[in-house]
C-alpha cells in the first residue's frame, strides 16, 4: 500500500498506445449510442406520445440513461485507465465512480417502478388513472432520484475514513460503507431482476385472464368489448417490453455481480483484475444504450423517430424511400402535436398510450 505522501508525482496510463485505443474506441461507441438512443426516446414521447404514467417513468428512464454516458461514464473512464494520486488516493476517486453508481441506481429503481406501473394497470385497469395521477407520478420519480443519490455516495462517506489511502491495485480496500455498497452491488442486480421477472409472471396471467374472459363475453356489434381487448392486448404489448428491458438489465449486470464476489475470495495480478473489469463494466454501462434500441425494436414512433433522427445527422446513410417516410414522419408528428387525428396516428395510438 502505497502512502499519498510519495505518490504526489505518479502519473501514467495502464494500457498500451493500442490497447488504449480499442479501450477507449469501444466506450465511446456505447457513449454515442446511449446519447443518440435516449435523445430519440425523449424527443419521441415529447412530441408524439400522450402523456401517460408509462410515458412519464420511460422518459425519466431515458434521462437517467442520457446522463449516464454523458456524465457518468467520461470521468470513470478516466479514473479506470489513468493511475495518479487524484485518481488513485480514496478521497477522490470515490468522486469519480459517484456518478455512475448514482445513475445506475436511478436506472435499477425506475425498472422497479416500471414494473409496479405495469402491475397496477393490468390489475386494475378501471382505478388505474386514479392510482397513478401525474403528481404522484412525480413525487415517484423524485423520490427515485433521492433515493439513488443517497445510495450513490455511500462510498464517499467511506472513503473520509482513511482519505489518504492508495487504492488502485489494491485488493484489500474495505472500508465499513465501501463494504456494504460492494454487497449490495453483488447481491442486488441478480436478486432485483428475478424479482421483477417474477412479478411481471403474475402480470401475464391477470392480463391473459382478462383477454380470456373478454373473449368468451365478446360478440358481433359489441363495440365496448372490442375496445377492452384492444386496451389489454395494448397493456400486454408495453408489459413485454417491460419484461425485455428487465431481462437485459439483468444480463447486462451479471458479470459485475460476478466480478464483485470473484474479488471477495481472489486477489489476481492486476492486469488481470484490469482485463476481466473492463469486460463486466462494459456490459452494464452498455444496457443505457440497449434500452432505446428495445423501444425501437417494439414501437413504430421509436423507430421511425430514428429514422427521422438519422436524417438529420446524416442524410447520405438513408435512401430515398427512407426520406419519404421522414417526411411522413414529420408531418404526423405536426398533426400530432396540433391534436390532428390521422390514419398513422391511430394506428399508433394502440401500442403507446398504455
Amino acid at each position: 500500500m502505497m502512502e499519498g505522501a510519495n505518490t504526489s508525482d505518479v502519473f501514467e496510463v495502464r494500457l498500451e498506445p493500442v490497447p488504449l485505443s480499442i479501450y477507449l474506441f469501444a466506450h465511446a461507441s456505447i457513449i454515442s449510442l446511449g446519447i443518440f438512443g435516449n435523445l430519440v426516446v425523449i424527443h419521441t414521447i415529447y412530441t408524439r406520445c400522450k402523456r401517460t404514467p408509462n410515458t412519464i417513468f420511460l422518459c425519466s428512464l431515458a434521462f437517467t440513461d442520457l446522463f449516464t454516458a454523458i456524465l457518468a461514464v467520461p470521468p470513470w473512464l478516466y479514473a479506470r485507465v489513468v493511475v495518479s494520486p487524484m485518481t488513485c488516493l480514496s478521497q477522490y476517486r470515490t468522486l469519480f465512480f459517484a456518478p455512475v453508481f448514482i445513475f445506475c441506481a436511478t436506472s435499477v429503481v425506475h425498472l422497479a417502478i416500471i414494473t409496479v406501473d405495469r402491475f397496477i394497470a393490468v390489475s386494475y385497469p378501471l382505478k388505474y388513472h386514479l392510482i397513478m395521477r401525474k403528481s404522484r407520478c412525480t413525487a415517484i420519480i423524485i423520490s427515485a432520484w433521492l433515493f439513488s443519490f443517497v445510495f450513490g455516495v455511500i462510498p464517499i462517506i467511506g472513503s473520509l475514513i482513511d482519505p489518504d489511502q492508495w487504492v488502485c491495485g489494491t485488493a484489500n480496500y474495505a472500508a465499513g460503507a465501501a463494504t456494504v455498497h460492494l454487497v449490495l452491488v453483488a447481491g442486488g442486480p441478480p436478486v432485483i431482476t428475478v424479482i421483477l421477472l417474477l412479478l411481471y409472471v403474475r402480470i401475464f396471467r391477470i392480463a391473459n385472464r382478462h383477454l380470456k374472459k373478454v373473449s368468451e363475453t365478446r360478440a358481433p356489434g359489441m363495440s365496448s368489448e372490442r375496445i377492452q381487448q384492444l386496451e389489454t392486448e395494448s397493456r400486454m404489448r408495453t408489459t413485454v417490453t417491460a419484461v425485455l428491458v428487465v431481462t437485459v438489465f439483468g444480463i447486462c449486470w451479471l458479470p459485475v455481480s460476478i466480478k464483485t464476489i470473484v474479488d471477495s475470495f481472489v486477489e489476481p495480478p492486476d492486469s488481470v483484475q484490469f482485463a476481466y473489469q473492463s469486460v463486466s463494466e462494459f456490459f452494464s454501462i452498455a444496457n443505457s444504450a440497449l434500452n432505446p434500441m428495445i423501444y425501437a425494436m417494439r414501437y413504430p414512433k421509436f423507430r421511425s423517430t430514428y429514422v427521422f433522427m438519422l436524417r438529420a445527422v446524416c442524410p447520405s446513410l438513408l435512401n430515398k424511400s427512407d426520406r419519404e417516410s421522414v417526411t411522413h414522419v414529420t408531418g404526423v408528428a405536426t398533426l400530432e402535436r396540433q391534436h390532428v387525428p390521422t390514419k398513422s396516428v391511430d394506428n399508433f395510438a394502440s401500442y403507446n398510450n398504455k
